[in-house]
Formats: structure tokens, C-alpha cells, sequence
């Protein structure tokens, strides 16, 4: 791969990752939903309809969405901390401050912009008096043909195929380390597909279960399937043949002349 290619590639995954944050601050910044702390919040889609986000922690929308959130809070609410959910494990994302809002609203968000990222985020939000958490998923988009879900999914094949080869291979410690990394990636793609799928929540550690069982399974499949060595080929032995017996000399009859 070229340099320029390698550019192109790398420049688009970070733009991948960077609408998938755009999506989770899109709603955030209104005050997550399951509200506590006597803030409110609403989302609007275009085609979904309005949900009442202050006691539901799930908010599932259409790809053809063009969404609208409003989020009230009983005084100026000055700084922001999200976290995203991923594996059950909770990622911080960088504090806003030098906010000072009691009505937020955002309108315009056109869900098919984002949902091509991620068809599945899960975060929480804390401002200065109110906490909550959402789940949105875009129920119409595939948990495949998105970033997330379409790496999930390659990571996986990739995995397993690593998985195969250590199998094959000799079962040595190089061996068993190598399938422990492959075993491990395979299954941590397989989590962000299962995750992208609703199978798994984002929120739960079950999210470890698949990564750990393939580091696992690569470590004790390693050189399970090698092939035994051949034995060579005996070359074939010379038939050998006795030796004819020595003529024997028969004696003179008696009583005959020379």
C-alpha cells in the first residue's frame, strides 16, 4: 500500500470515528435520557415520532430520521462529561465547559449522516445537578454495512482465520501466542458485531465473553490439527536367490574296465 493510500484510509477511519462522537454529543448535550436531577429531554424524528426521553433509557429511530432534541434543566447547567459504553466498559469522552444553558435544543440532525458510523451507541451524561443514560439504535440500519459493524465483522474472519493457522502450525509457544492474539481480535470483532446486532448491550461486560474465549481458544487449538510427519519410503530390498546346489560326481559302476 502506498503512502498516499495509507493517508486515505487512516483519514477516513478517523472521520468514522469522529461521527460516531458527533452522535453521541448530538443527543447528549441535551441531558442523556433516564433523567435524574430534574432536567427533561425530547427527541423528535421525522418518521419515528416524539419520544419523552426523561424516563426511558432507549431511543430507537429509522435511518430516514431527520431528528430533533430539546433538553430543560432547572437552572444554567455549565459543563458537560459523556461517557460511551463499549464492552461493558466505560469510555470517558473529553469534559465541555463554559456552558451556561437551561433550554437546549437541536434540530436538523439528519440520523443517515451518523447511523452510516454506528448503528448502535450507548453513553450517559452528567451536567452540574442531572445524570442520565440512552441507548439509541437505528432499528432499519444494517449491523453490517456500517463502520463498526463491517470491522466486527472482518476482524472476526481475520480471527479466525489466525485461529486455523495456529492450528495447523506446530503448537509451539510462538504458536500458541499467535493464536492467542488471533483468537482474542476474532472475538472482540464478533463482539462489536453481536453489539451492533442488539445481542449484546453495549452496557454489559458479556461484551468480554467473546474476546476472552478466543484468546482461550487459540491457546488450546494451537497445533491441535497439525499433520504427523511422514515416515519415508523404505527403499525396496533386492530379492536375493539361493544358490543352485553343486553338481554332485557320481561313482564308477563295479566291475566295469576303463
Amino acid at each position: 500500500m502506498s503512502s498516499a493510500s495509507g493517508t486515505i484510509v487512516v483519514g477516513r477511519l478517523f472521520t468514522a470515528l469522529l461521527g460516531a462522537m458527533a452522535l453521541s454529543l448530538a443527543f447528549a448535550q441535551v441531558a442523556a435520557a433516564d433523567i435524574q436531577g430534574g432536567c427533561k429531554a425530547w427527541a423528535i424524528g421525522s418518521q419515528s415520532g416524539s419520544v419523552d426521553l426523561t424516563s426511558v433509557s432507549e431511543l430507537h429511530l429509522l435511518r430516514g430520521d431527520v431528528l430533533a432534541v430539546r433538553g430543560l434543566a432547572p437552572q444554567a447547567q455549565t459543563r458537560l462529561d459523556v461517557t460511551v459504553y463499549l464492552f461493558g466498559l466505560a469510555i470517558p469522552m473529553p469534559e465541555v465547559g463554559g456552558l451556561h444553558e437551561t433550554d437546549n435544543s437541536q434540530t436538523q440532525i439528519v440520523l443517515s449522516t451518523y447511523s452510516r458510523y454506528t448503528r448502535v451507541v450507548d453513553l450517559s451524561a452528567t451536567t452540574n445537578d442531572c445524570t442520565g443514560s440512552l441507548l439509541v439504535s437505528v432499528d432499519d440500519q444494517s449491523p453490517i454495512l456500517n463502520t463498526v459493524g463491517g470491522a466486527g465483522a472482518i476482524l472476526g474472519l481475520l480471527g479466525l482465520l489466525g485461529v486455523l493457522k495456529a492450528a495447523f502450525g506446530k503448537g509451539r509457544i510462538g504458536g500458541r501466542i499467535g493464536g492467542a492474539l488471533a483468537g482474542f481480535i476474532g472475538g472482540a470483532g464478533v463482539s462489536l458485531l453481536l453489539q451492533q446486532m442488539l445481542w449484546i448491550d453495549p452496557r454489559n461486560t458479556a461484551g468480554l465473553a467473546p474476546p476472552i474465549a478466543g484468546l482461550l481458544l487459540g491457546v488450546l487449538l494451537a497445533g491441535t490439527l497439525k499433520r504427523a510427519p511422514r515416515a519415508p519410503a523404505t527403499p525396496a530390498q533386492p530379492v536375493v536367490e539361493p544358490a543352485p546346489d553343486p553338481p554332485t560326481l557320481s561313482a564308477p559302476a563295479e566291475g566295469l574296465a576303463p
